[in-house]
C-alpha cells in the first residue's frame, strides 16, 4: 500500500476500453464449435474476420486504440522500473529509499532522452540515404507497434536513437535546416502527447518505487 500523499492514477480509459455494449470479445473469450472450426488456421481466420468486422464497426476506438499502441511502445518504462516498484530489489544495494529514488529517475529519464535526443538526430542528418535508411526501420517497428506494443519492443530501435543522438551533438555547430527544426518540434509534441497519455500508468508504477 502506498503511504498518504501517494495517489493511484487511471490509465485513460477512452484510449482502451471498446464501446459500451459493443458485442467485443477479445480473442482469448472467443469459443468456436469445435465441429465447424478444427484447427489453428481456421480458428485464427474466424478471429481476424471477426475483428476486420468489428474494426469497420467502431473506426474511432480503433483509432484511439492504435495511437494508444504508439505510446505504450515510448512509455519511458522498464522491466526494471517495474521490478522495482514491486519490490525485487528491495534486498539488494539499490533497494534502499534514497538509491532506488535516483535510480528510477535514471531509468525513466534515459529512454526520453533517447527518444528525444534521436528524433532531433534524425531529422539533422545531411545524408539523405542514411536518414531514409534509419527512417525506414524506425517506421517499420512504429507500424508494426500499431498491432501489438510495450515498452520492451522499442528496444530494436534504441542503438539507432542513441546513434541520431550522437549525430545531434557531434553536429551542435552547424546551421539549422527549417525543415529539420519543424519536423523535430512535430516529433517532440507528438512525443509529449503520448507520455501524457501515458502518465497515469506511469506515475502508478513511479509512484510504488519512489513512495513507498
Amino acid at each position: 500500500m502506498a503511504p498518504a500523499g501517494c495517489r493511484c492514477s487511471r490509465t485513460r480509459r477512452s484510449y482502451v476500453d471498446a464501446p459500451a455494449e459493443s458485442g467485443w470479445a477479445r480473442e482469448e473469450r472467443l469459443r468456436f464449435d469445435e465441429d465447424e472450426l478444427v484447427n489453428t488456421v481456421e480458428r485464427s481466420d474466424a478471429m481476424t474476420k471477426s475483428g476486420l468486422t468489428y474494426l469497420k464497426e467502431h473506426p474511432g476506438w480503433f483509432a484511439r486504440s492504435r495511437v494508444k499502441k504508439l505510446a505504450d511502445l515510448v512509455t519511458p518504462l522498464s522491466f526494471f522500473t517495474r521490478h522495482h516498484a514491486l519490490g525485487h530489489y528491495d534486498e539488494t544495494a539499490i533497494g534502499g529509499p534514497f538509491v532506488r529514488k535516483w535510480t528510477s529517475l535514471w531509468a525513466v529519464a534515459c529512454p526520453m532522452l533517447a527518444l528525444l535526443l534521436g528524433a532531433a538526430g534524425l531529422f539533422s542528418l545531411r545524408d539523405r540515404r542514411g536518414q531514409l535508411l534509419l527512417g525506414m526501420v524506425i517506421g517499420y517497428t512504429l507500424a508494426t507497434s500499431m498491432l501489438v506494443a510495450m515498452s520492451r519492443f522499442r528496444v530494436g530501435i534504441e542503438p539507432l536513437l542513441i546513434v541520431c543522438a550522437a549525430v545531434l551533438l557531434a553536429n551542435t555547430a552547424r546551421e539549422r535546416r527549417p525543415v529539420a527544426a519543424a519536423s523535430t518540434l512535430a516529433t517532440w509534441g507528438a512525443l509529449l502527447f503520448l507520455w501524457w497519455l501515458n502518465w497515469p500508468e506511469v506515475w502508478t508504477v513511479f509512484r510504488e518505487m519512489v513512495c513507498r
